[in-house]
């Protein structure tokens, strides 16, 4: 199977507002007494049925409205996140140092947006980054991605049975504006201002010494 494990939380920072816009319910004041006062006439069964019928009930007491909680910021810093992909046929395997989450401006009020922030570094050196803003009723997410210093060889897991050639080298870097929507027709994903740079790129037959195909850069 698929295995993400955090190993490192890092630093967890929050800045918290709790704001409770309207937190008013009923209060009621009972007094019992166990002795009743001595020359006090009874109640009449009148009396009581009166009382009952004006009293209201538990069910037509007004809901409390719900509280709302704004956390101006949660920052995890310094943490670190392993993945295992076993489904294979090479298992691929991969460690990211250096995880670092910022979330802003995030509230209990799921039609406010906040941003997030994530950037994270492979043991290898590759580096991803993403900031965004996400809005959970209705569903929408948008923002932009980076990829820079992902050496392409390092994924042959997932590509080598359906080339019939070796990718010896070849370092690439992408970037990418992307939104999410989903309403209820179904989701809507949108990529925008797409760039990639490929470097380094040397392509060789299995069964063959030499490349057959080199590029510097382009």
């Amino acid at each position: 199977g698929i295995h993400v494990k955090l190993d490192k939380m890092g630093m967890l920072n929050f800045s918290t507002l709790v704001e409770n816009k309207k937190l008013d319910s009923p209060t009621t004041a009972t007094n019992i007494d166990s002795q009743p006062l001595e020359n006090q006439p009874p109640e009449s069964p009148a009396s009581d049925v009166a009382t009952t019928e004006h009293t209201p009930k538990d069910s037509e007491q007004p809901a409390a409205p719900p509280t709302l909680v704004e956390i101006a910021e949660i920052r995890l810093t310094d943490g670190k996140l392993s993945f295992l992909d076993e489904t294979l046929e090479q298992p691929f395997r991969t460690t990211f140092d250096a995880l670092n989450v910022r979330v802003q401006q995030f509230s209990t009020d799921q039609t406010k947006p906040f941003t997030v922030e994530v950037s994270l570094k492979s043991e290898v050196g590759e580096l991803a980054r993403q900031t965004g803003t996400i809005t959970l009723t209705p569903l929408k997410i948008e923002g932009e991605v980076e990829f820079q210093n992902v050496p392409v060889n390092r994924y042959a897991p997932y590509y080598a049975k359906h080339v019939s050639f070796d990718i010896e080298d070849g370092v690439v870097a992408l970037s990418t504006k992307f939104s999410y929507a989903k309403d209820d027709h179904g989701g809507q994903t949108t990529l925008s201002a797409l760039t990639t740079a490929l470097q380094s790129l040397r392509l060789k037959k299995r069964e063959e010494k030499s490349d057959f195909l080199k590029i510097p850069a382009f």
